[in-house]
């Protein structure tokens, strides 16, 4: 009966040590795609605000340094933000060059086989009144 236990807690270690890498790289990925989807949201709310400030102020508002307050968790240097006024509307872009895996670009690049930088980019159009 000693015998048979042993069998199954080695079994269940082999299973353990064989799903492992798995668990670890979904565990991963959750994180890695939670934080984009942070750094999106906070783009996208930024460019928002930024349409309402060039609503409220015209065209001569200083969308950048608001999106730069708004998004302080992103690099100022990997920032852009786009203001395009029509007659009719106001447009505000805002991108920002995303090095996922927490800066490891020799990771990024491993998996996708390339090095062109990925760039999250919210925008955001509002009717002028």
């Amino acid at each position: 009966m000693n015998t048979n236990d042993s069998k199954r807690s080695g079994m269940a270690a082999t299973e353990l040590a064989l799903m492992l890498p798995f668990i670890f790289l979904l565990l991963f990925m959750l994180v890695e795609g939670a934080n984009a989807m942070h750094m999106y949201s906070s783009l996208q709310e930024a460019s928002r605000e930024g349409a309402r400030l060039v609503l409220m102020e015209g065209e001569s508002a200083d969308v950048t340094s608001l999106v730069r307050a708004l998004v302080s968790d992103v690099p100022p240097e990997s920032l852009t933000t786009t203001v395009n006024t029509v007659e009719s509307e106001v447009t505000v872009i805002v991108s920002c060059q995303y090095t996922p895996f927490n800066g490891g670009e020799d990771g990024y690049e491993f998996l996708t086989g390339s090095n062109d930088p990925f760039v999250l980019k919210a925008q955001t159009t509002m009717p002028r009144q």
